[in-house]
């Protein structure tokens, strides 16, 4: 298998309560914390609770019982993908949310697949990934289903692409 460029990246963001006072990654030291459970994030989360030695961190079954325990307060935030807190900011459920800035984890880039020997589909993969950045088509899909209250990602690479 071979892939094209990336054509959407997924990276972490804090996701709390517009009351908790958490404006970035290192407001949560000490704070009770929580994630869904077998999760990247709540992996990684609960690497970092542990290396702080100060907070709490809870597991949970679900992504909505995530969200749920941090709207009620039972914890003071979680992390989740970009995507997702776009999601969920733009559902309307959890008015009472925000994103607080960036969780310092890997950035996934998503691209799409080929057979590693197919040269001419994975060109026209590459071109139609170019294409939909160059003419404000990926801004637009991106504002139509993600939304606004998180931008797009820049695919471009300075002094690479032009």
């Amino acid at each position: 298998v071979a892939f094209s460029y990336g054509f959407i990246y997924v990276k972490g963001q804090l996701l709390t309560r517009k009351d908790s006072g958490i404006a970035h990654f290192d407001d949560l030291k000490g704070k009770a914390l929580g994630n869904t459970s077998g999760t990247y994030e709540a992996i990684a989360l609960e690497k970092d609770v542990k290396n702080w030695g100060s907070g709490s961190f809870r597991a949970y079954q679900s992504q909505n019982d995530t969200l749920l325990a941090v709207a009620q307060g039972h914890i003071e935030a979680t992390g989740v993908t970009n995507t997702v807190a776009a999601a969920t900011l733009k559902s309307g459920k959890y008015k009472n949310l925000k994103v607080a800035g960036n969780a310092p984890y890997v950035v996934d880039y998503v691209s799409l697949g080929a057979k590693r020997n197919e040269y001419g589909l994975l060109n026209y993969l590459n071109l139609f990934v170019n294409q939909q950045v160059r003419t404000g088509r990926y801004k637009e899909l991106w504002t139509k289903w993600v939304g606004t209250e998180i931008p797009p990602a820049d695919l471009t690479v300075p002094h690479v692409y032009y």
